[in-house]
């Protein structure tokens, strides 16, 4: 929801110039944030998020004591807790109090919370096309597959027709 759209459910008819520059600001704001890394990605994770899901996938479980002396620049722990909460109730993360202190497990495997973010960048970026996202991953100069990943990935596509041809 935009800044404006909030002034309008306040009862503001017509904007003023305040309420312009407000929404400037916002705009400013949401977009320097961007530049940072601060908003939330379309897989739903800030970068944070990304760092602590990833420590924990690593761990298996973990506290926030872990998490905090494992982050790259920490931010205080204080904001770690923040964080894991916020997991938490995105349902990504399960906590469980062990004695005084709180273990997090991810909710999903790695591989299952791989595969749904794949999902969603196949439809997000390639209209849905799975033969499109594997073409630009293949066909990128940065990916350099071995002989082996390569005769994979034909085994992979040989499997898909097969059972494409089945009843």
């Amino acid at each position: 929801m935009t800044a404006m759209q909030v002034l309008r459910l306040r009862g503001a008819r017509t904007p003023s110039k305040r309420d312009k520059l407000l929404e400037q600001c916002l705009t400013l704001k949401d977009q320097a944030c961007q530049n940072i890394g601060m908003p939330k990605t379309r897989s739903g994770f800030s970068r944070r998020e990304r760092q602590i899901m990833d420590i924990v996938y690593a761990l298996g479980e973990a506290t926030a004591a872990e998490i905090h002396e494992r982050l790259p620049e920490p931010p205080t722990y204080t904001a770690v807790r923040g964080l894991l909460k916020v997991l938490v109730d995105k349902g990504h993360l399960a906590v469980e109090p062990d004695g005084v202190r709180y273990l997090y497990r991810p909710v999903t495997s790695r591989a299952d919370a791989g595969a749904s973010l794949l999902s969603h960048v196949i439809h997000t970026f390639f209209g849905g096309s799975a033969a499109a996202a594997m073409a630009a991953l293949v066909g990128s100069p940065e990916t350099r597959l071995s002989a082996a990943e390569l005769e994979r990935l034909a085994r992979i596509v040989e499997q898909a027709r097969e059972a494409e041809e089945r009843p």
